[in-house]
């Protein structure tokens, strides 16, 4: 699981299309798939940060 905050709406679908890139390119799987894990679902999740005033 990869966590990103944005400040809007309508970037929620770009955080979530990050967090799923960073999964990829940092390798977070290798380990799991090394250790014999066949099964493994990746989840970029995105909130959106509000500030309170």
């Amino acid at each position: 699981m990869e966590f990103k905050c944005v400040k809007k709406l309508t970037e929620l679908k770009n955080g979530c299309d990050a967090a799923l890139q960073q999964i990829e390119n940092r390798s977070y799987i290798d380990e799991p798939i090394e250790e014999g894990c066949r099964h493994i679902i990746k989840y970029g999740i995105c909130f959106i940060r509000s500030y309170a005033r």
